[in-house]
């Protein structure tokens, strides 16, 4: 494995976007050799609420 954490994207924030972003929180639940994963961009058409789906599932873009 590596030391650096795998960046993810994500395309969409309603309920398959909080569906997948709590499975890349959660997974060193299930997979603990699994890789540090970084949630770095979440994608969207409203900006409001994009911003606010942003903060609250851990994304830093």
């Amino acid at each position: 494995m590596t030391d650096t954490p795998l960046r993810v994207g994500v395309l969409g924030y309603r309920f398959m976007g909080k569906a997948h972003s709590n499975a890349l929180a959660r997974l060193p639940m299930f997979f603990p050799d699994a890789p540090d994963v970084e949630r770095h961009t979440l994608v969207g058409r409203d900006e409001a609420a994009l911003a606010d789906a942003a903060d609250r599932f851990g994304f830093t873009h």
